[in-house]
């Protein structure tokens, strides 16, 4: 359902119950103060009304919320009605406000918990807006995430061009091997039928998903979202060496380093930069305030295939494993002043990333 339908039918059923004619802007704003906010405006700067898994009840803050813009649109005679239709439609599609910076975790899984479990004073209408308990998005009733992040993204949200990449990805199981073959000779114009057809359209289908996917991370690295320049420096890097130009690999592994990815830093310390002393310490300094400090040895073993593959290994279960890992670095001791320097730049880097990754 549609942002569009989806005020239409409110519309309708708002008029019907409380018999008196309802603008179409007004209902926007309705539908956004159900959720806590005071206009339309502040729910869309950072958030998309989206489709959840399963119903939940509004806080009492959004209620005060939705209460007092039902008067100050003018619909105070019949409030009470017009706020239970809202909170029925908001039930019947289960409806909720994504933060858009947290779509991304969201579609993966991520529970959807509430950024203040206790309920703050009913009378301050300054809280924080709500998201709902529910563990995900629905992914059978995209069409309102879809429509929310492009508008977004059209407004130069750099978050919902990162959440657009996030959905437009490469599905790692897909394996279209050959079908570039038939989508070329579907392009030339020869007819195709039964299997090969099908594989024609589906990699027709993949590389326009894998262009959107490029265009709206590229988008989103412009705007400055942390999260999407560490993923196009990290491809850029492994593209680089495929193609064995190692001088722009460590460039690429450069940029993920400074953007606070530890795999990188590792890279340079142990294959790029092996005689940049200084520079190192950098990196093991930058790591440890990320908590995941170089020195460290991260070797652990994991289960070789069966049915824990790849999980941390059980000697109750027994079976083939392999170690994976590091050993820990170890570089050559810094000067006193040198040193000092090393720490005060991991501090610079690390004051400029963002734990959120935007």
């Amino acid at each position: 359902m549609a942002i569009k339908n989806l005020a239409y039918a409110t519309k309708q059923q708002l008029e019907s119950a409380t018999h008196l004619a309802f603008r179409h802007s007004h209902v926007i704003e309705l539908l956004a103060a159900s959720f806590g906010f005071k206009s339309s405006a502040a729910l869309a700067a950072n958030h998309i009304i989206v489709n959840l898994r399963n119903a939940v009840e509004p806080r009492p803050g959004d209620l005060l919320v939705l209460q007092s813009r039902l008067v100050a649109l003018g619909y105070q005679a019949a409030a009470g009605v017009a706020g239970s239709v809202l909170l029925h439609i908001i039930r019947e599609h289960r409806l909720g406000a994504a933060a858009i910076e947290r779509v991304p975790d969201l579609l993966d899984g991520a529970p959807w918990e509430p950024e203040d479990a206790e309920w703050e004073d009913e009378d301050d209408f300054e809280q924080a807006p709500y998201e709902d308990f529910t563990p995900a998005i629905d992914l059978d009733g995209v069409e309102l995430l879809m429509e929310g992040l492009e508008a977004a993204a059209r407004r130069g949200n750099a978050s919902a061009h990162f959440a657009l990449a996030h959905i437009y990805r490469r599905d790692e199981h897909s394996d279209l091997e050959g079908s570039e073959y038939w989508y070329s000779l579907l392009k030339q114009g020869r007819p195709l039928q039964g299997i090969e057809l099908e594989w024609a359209l589906a990699y027709e289908r993949e590389r326009m998903q894998a262009e959107r996917h490029a265009y709206h991370l590229a988008e989103a690295a412009k705007l400055g979202h942390r999260a999407a320049r560490l993923a196009r420096a990290v491809n850029g890097a492994h593209n680089a060496e495929s193609e064995e130009d190692f001088e722009e690999a460590k460039q690429f592994y450069l940029e993920a380093a400074e953007l606070g990815d530890v795999e990188a830093m590792l890279e340079l310390i142990e294959v790029y930069d092996q005689e940049n002393t200084k520079q190192n310490w950098v990196w093991v300094y930058l790591s440890a305030l990320l908590g995941e400090d170089l020195r460290e040895s991260s070797l652990h073993a994991y289960h070789d295939g069966g049915m824990f593959a790849d999980e941390d290994y059980d000697d109750d279960q027994g079976g083939p494993m392999y170690v994976a890992g590091h050993e820990g670095v170890e570089l050559e001791p810094l000067s006193a002043a040198d040193d000092a320097e090393a720490r005060r730049l991991a501090d610079e880097y690390f004051s400029r990333i963002d734990p959120a990754g935007r």
